[in-house]
């Protein structure tokens, strides 16, 4: 049971952290006007400090 309980809050550790970089990426690649509105940082050095990119729209 101590290792199901170790897996399941390694898991969920992940699954939150992924979220976070995902929606970190997302609000880096709105224009600075919209993020100074929301106030995130002015600088994209968030992301380049966790390794993440900026969203690309190519659709």
């Amino acid at each position: 049971m101590t290792q199901q309980r170790t897996f399941t809050g390694s898991l969920r550790s992940f699954l939150k952290n992924w979220e976070r970089r995902r929606t970190a990426r997302f609000i880096a690649s709105l224009p600075p006007e919209l993020r100074k509105d929301i106030g995130w940082p002015g600088t994209r050095s968030y992301l380049e400090s966790r390794r993440c990119e900026p969203c690309t729209t190519d659709a």
